[in-house]
C-alpha cells in the first residue's frame, strides 16, 4: 500500500570517510563495546561469505574510458553552477544539478571527493523514480538523476543526438546569476555592496535591513561551518510522453522540485563527514501515487583507473533479511554501506581509508496506525497542525512565521505555534520556515518509513540511463548483495511514496 506522507519529503544522506579507529576500551561502556563488536562480527561474516569477482549479469559489458585531464562540458542549462566545499577534511565540488563530486571531465584525485590526499568518489547524485501513465495510457517508469557520466547515451540520461540532458536542472533565484558559484554561507562580498556575491537579490529582508541566509529550519541562521543551498527540477527530462503540467506541454519529467542543502562541520566529531538534505515537492498538476527517492553512487576509492577496479563493499540493512541477521546490530549502525580496497592503498601507495554512506531520514507514513520509526509516536505528521511531540515552547519558540524573534511578524507572540509558508506550487518558502519545533521545522514529526531498498552492481553491467532497470533495482524490499573486487556502483532509496499535486 502506498504511504500517504507529508507534502515535502525531507531526506538526509551522510557521506563519511574515516580510517579504522583504535578505541580506548576504558572510554567505552560495556554496551558500546558489545555493539561495536557486533558490527565487526557481521562485517567479518559478510567478508567470509562474499563471492570474489562474481558477475551474474546478462547485460553487455562496455569499457569505461580512461580518465580525461581536459574539462569537457556538454550542452546543458546555462544556469548550472558549482561550489568547491572544503569546510572540513573532505574536499569536493557540489553542483546545482545534484552532482556530488565532478564525475566525468575533471582531474582525478584533485577535486573528486578528496580525503587525506586521495580521491574516493567518481560522482553521487539524488535519483527519483515514479510510475505514471503516459499520453497513450501506458504505464511507464520515469527516472530523473543528475549523473555526469561519460558522454554517451548508453551512460548518461541524454537524448540520442547528445544535445539535451534528461536530468535535473537548476532553478533560477537561488544564486546570483552573474557569477559562477552556488550560494554558500559564509560567502564573500568582494564588491562591497552589502550582498554576499553568490546570493540572489531576493534574499533581502526589509525588516532586518540586510540580506539573510535562508537557513535550514531557521532564517538568518548558520547551521554549519559551511553550507550550500540550491533548487532544481526535472522539467527537461523529456524522454517520455508524460505531461505533468497540463497547461504547458514543453515541461515534462515527473513534475518534481528538489531543494538541496549540503553541510560541513570542522568539529572533530564531524570533520570527516558531509551531510546532504533534500526537500522534494510535487509541483505538477497531477497526483503521484508510486514514487521512490534515493541516491545513486559511483565510488572510486583511491582514484580512477586502475585504482577503482578492486573496490569492495558491505551493506548493513535496516532490518534482518533471510541472508543476514542484524538483530544484535544497533539501529545507528544500520542502513549504511561501506566501501574499501583490499590492499588499503591508493595512488602513489598512499594509505587508503573507508567510504561510508548512511541513510539518515526518510518520509513518513501517516495513515497506517503503526509506529514505523519506533519513536513511541504513531502516524505523526508535519502537516496536521499539531505539535505531535510536544516540544514547541511558548517561552522560546513563539517568534513568528519568519523564525526570527523581535521582528513583529505574523504569529509572533500570539501564544500559538505557527507553521511555515508553502508557495503556490507546493514547495517551501525558505525565507518563511515557520516557528521552531513545529510542522516542517520539526523533523521528529514524521513517522519515517526508513530505507526500503539497496542494490549494487559492477559499473560495466548496467547504466543509469536504463529507467526500467533503475526502477526494478529500487523496488521496496529489494536488498541485494555487493559484488567484490570490481568497479562498484549502487543505488539505495525509500518508497513507495504518494505525492498529491502541489
Amino acid at each position: 500500500m502506498n504511504s500517504k506522507i507529508m507534502k515535502n519529503l525531507i531526506t538526509a544522506i551522510l557521506f563519511s570517510c574515516t580510517f579504522i579507529m583504535n578505541y580506548n576500551a576504558q572510554t567505552l561502556t560495556d554496551k558500546q563495546k558489545e555493539e561495536h563488536q557486533a558490527v565487526k562480527d557481521l562485517l567479518n561474516k559478510l567478508n567470509s561469505n562474499s563471492e570474489r569477482n562474481h558477475n551474474n549479469s546478462n547485460k553487455p559489458e562496455f569499457q569505461k574510458p580512461r580518465d580525461s585531464n581536459v574539462l569537457h562540458k556538454i550542452n546543458a542549462h546555462s544556469d548550472r553552477k558549482s561550489y568547491f566545499m572544503n569546510g572540513n577534511k573532505i574536499s569536493t565540488d557540489v553542483y546545482n544539478y545534484g552532482g556530488i563530486a565532478p564525475g566525468f571531465g575533471l582531474l582525478r584525485g584533485v577535486n573528486n571527493f578528496v580525503w587525506k590526499d586521495l580521491s574516493y568518489v567518481f560522482q553521487f547524485c539524488p535519483i527519483v523514480g515514479a510510475e505514471v501513465k503516459d499520453a497513450n495510457g501506458k504505464k511507464i517508469h520515469i527516472i530523473t538523476d543528475g549523473l555526469n557520466d561519460y558522454t554517451s547515451p548508453m551512460l548518461q540520461e541524454i537524448n540520442p543526438t547528445g544535445d539535451t540532458l534528461w536530468q535535473w536542472q537548476p532553478l533560477p533565484g537561488y544564486a546570483d546569476a552573474d557569477q559562477p558559484n552556488m550560494a554558500s554561507n559564509p560567502a564573500n562580498d568582494d564588491d562591497g555592496d552589502g550582498k554576499p556575491d553568490s546570493w540572489p537579490r531576493n534574499w533581502y529582508n526589509p525588516t532586518l535591513g540586510k540580506y539573510v541566509w535562508p537557513g535550514f529550519l531557521s532564517q538568518n541562521t548558520s547551521n554549519a561551518d559551511l553550507e550550500l543551498f540550491w533548487s532544481m527540477d526535472d522539467r527537461d527530462n523529456t524522454e517520455f510522453k508524460y505531461f505533468p503540467f497540463p497547461e504547458d506541454s514543453t515541461k515534462k519529467g515527473i513534475g518534481l522540485q528538489v531543494d538541496g542543502r549540503a553541510f560541513q562541520w570542522s568539529n572533530a566529531l564531524a570533520e570527516n563527514t558531509i551531510f546532504f538534505v533534500y526537500t522534494i515537492s510535487n509541483v505538477s498538476g497531477k497526483d503521484l501515487d508510486s514514487v521512490f527517492f534515493g541516491i545513486y553512487g559511483d565510488p572510486d576509492l583511491g582514484g580512477g583507473t586502475p585504482e577503482n577496479k578492486d573496490d569492495n563493499g558491505f551493506f548493513i540493512p535496516p532490518y534482518s533479511l533471510d541472508t543476514v541477521d542484524v538483530s544484535n546490530i544497533p539501529v545507528y549502525a544500520r542502513s549504511m554501506v561501506y566501501f574499501f580496497d583490499p590492499d588499503m592503498e591508493g595512488n602513489y601507495g598512499l594509505p587508503l581509508g573507508y567510504l561510508g554512506c548512511k541513510f539518515l531520514e526518510s518520509p513518513g507514513n501517516t495513515i497506517n496506525n503503526f509506529d514505523d520509526d519506533g519513536d513511541g509516536m504513531v502516524d505523526e505528521s508535519q502537516e496536521d497542525g499539531r505539535d505531535n511531540d510536544g516540544d514547541w515552547n511558548v517561552d522560546f519558540h513563539d517568534v513568528g512565521i519568519d523564525g526570527i524573534p523581535l521582528t513583529l511578524d505574523e504569529g509572533e507572540g500570539d501564544g500559538l505555534p505557527t507553521a511555515g509558508i508553502q508557495l503556490p506550487n507546493g514547495s517551501l518558502d525558505a525565507l518563511y520556515p515557520g516557528e521552531p519545533n513545529f510542522e516542517f521545522t520539526d523533523l521528529d514529526e514524521s513517522d519515517q518509513i526508513g530505507l526500503t531498498s539497496f542494490n549494487s552492481w559492477s559499473w560495466s553491467q548496467d547504466k543509469i540511463s536504463d529507467d526500467e532497470s533503475m526502477w526494478n533495482r529500487s523496488i521496496p524490499g529489494n536488498f541485494g548483495a555487493i559484488q567484490q573486487n570490481t568497479d562498484l556502483v549502487f543505488i539505495f532509496g525509500t518508497g513507495y511514496i504518494s505525492r498529491k499535486a502541489g
